[in-house]
């Protein structure tokens, strides 16, 4: 049951990253094709705005219910039956975590594969190359996933991805201006360090999304264990 409802209530929100992501992906090699002088750096930057999208709108819904594509305020009905179901909230937040995160793996894994393969962005492109970028896209957005579940814990749907939004240019501003550590920066491991440039994976930017992901994650469970519906 707590899939089944997982699966009815996040299976269209991925339809709109996936199609601008597309999008991207087909405007890459046309915009070179226009412009053979253009350098792969321009849509290597770009590039994990477009990644991070998908996690911040996969994060789930904590453990509310929510209709897709209808922003409401406050709670939905078919919440207090989710909430009266016979299984804890650890295991109710666990699950729609999980199916989010699957869904956020079958958006990022192809896709990303399908940019490592793209010549126009790296001058060595081959499956092993897909692969290994496809891993560090989906490694790297975990931190921010992460967020979105905890932001789903004790906001409403709308500002939730606003949210989220939000906090994916807060952090490039902070590590463009207030000079973060390397391994705080995302982008750059998605983008000009990633392995499409760089000859091995960026593990330090690994381990921080990972550590953050989990984090964001026990501090959602601790918000629904002690908040009252």
């Amino acid at each position: 049951m707590l899939w089944y409802k997982a699966w009815r209530e996040i299976r269209w929100r991925g339809l709109i990253p996936l199609a601008v992501i597309i999008y991207a992906l087909v405007q890459i090699p046309l915009a070179v094709r226009a412009n053979p002088h253009q350098s792969a750096r321009g849509p290597l930057t770009v590039l994990p705005i477009f990644w991070l999208v998908v996690p911040v709108m996969m994060g789930g819904s904590g453990v509310k219910t929510e209709p897709v594509f209808q922003p409401i305020k406050g709670m939905e009905g078919s919440m207090y039956f989710t909430l009266a179901l016979p299984v804890s909230r650890f295991r109710l937040l666990a699950v729609r975590a999980g199916f989010g995160m699957l869904v956020t793996a079958a958006i990022l894994l192809p896709c990303a594969f399908a940019a490592g393969m793209l010549p126009q962005l790296s001058g060595y492109a081959g499956p092993e190359n897909g692969l290994r970028y496809a891993a560090t896209v989906l490694l790297c957005s975990s931190g921010f996933f992460g967020l979105s579940t905890l932001l789903s814990t004790v906001l409403d749907q709308i500002w939730q991805v606003w949210g989220g939004m939000a906090a994916i240019f807060l952090s490039q501003w902070l590590v463009a201006t207030a000079g973060l550590p390397k391994a705080f920066n995302v982008f750059q491991a998605m983008g000009n360090a990633s392995p499409l440039v760089a000859p091995s994976l960026p593990w330090d930017t690994i381990c921080v999304s990972l550590g953050l992901g989990a984090a964001f994650f026990l501090a959602a469970l601790k918000v629904v264990q002690m908040r009252e519906y």
